[in-house]
């Protein structure tokens, strides 16, 4: 059986009684099309299932996501929240840069996690704060960053000059290492870049 389609107006001409209209005042009437059919039942959905792996989450474009997931493995998200539904993982490493923007960046995505303001599925297991530059941080950006340290377990990866040109490191620091030991093992043969 087809269903009827309606139309119904938005607004009503008020000039049926003859008087003179004032054009820049008239509200064009727009057709609303309203459909009968069967009624529409809404099913709840059940949270997200959570994905093995590790999402990596920019605080800010440029906080090295795509650095990280290419060396350390695991799912470069950009700088959005991953998509848990669509089999992106849930457990995520927040980056920020250590300039004043990307501690700022960093503070509000923590914030956001800390009052719910995220999707489901997602779980915070750190904060990396990748150098944005060699040599000791200035003051007021170090207190910053010991707020933030304070919040959450936070790994600080130093200025790797030859990541900047796309080469590998000679050797790791420390806190790279310390962050592999988080990623899960692939399971599945990688597909590509």
């Amino acid at each position: 059986m087809p269903s009827a389609v309606f139309q119904l107006p938005l607004a009503v001409d008020q000039s049926a009684a003859g008087e003179e209209r004032n054009p820049a005042a008239a509200v064009k009437a727009r057709p609303v099309l309203i459909r009968k059919g069967p009624p529409v039942t809404v099913r709840e959905l059940p949270p997200p299932t959570p994905v093995p792996g590790i999402s990596w989450v920019g605080a800010h474009g440029g906080a090295g996501a795509t650095t990280f997931a290419g060396a350390l493995g695991g799912v470069d998200v950009g700088h959005a929240w991953p998509d848990v539904p669509q089999g992106e993982p849930g457990d995520i490493l927040l980056l920020a840069r250590t300039h004043l923007a990307g501690l700022q960046a960093a503070s509000k995505a923590l914030d956001s996690l800390r009052t719910g303001r995220h999707p489901a599925g997602l779980r915070l297991v750190a904060l990396v704060l990748v150098a944005d530059a060699p040599g000791r941080l200035p003051p007021e950006l170090w207190r910053r960053v010991r707020v933030l340290r304070a919040a959450v377990r936070t790994f600080s990866v130093p200025w790797i000059a030859q990541w900047r040109v796309g080469k590998p490191a000679p050797k790791a620091p420390r806190s790279v290492v310390e962050l592999a030991a988080l990623i899960p093992a692939r399971t599945e043969s990688p597909t590509g870049p």
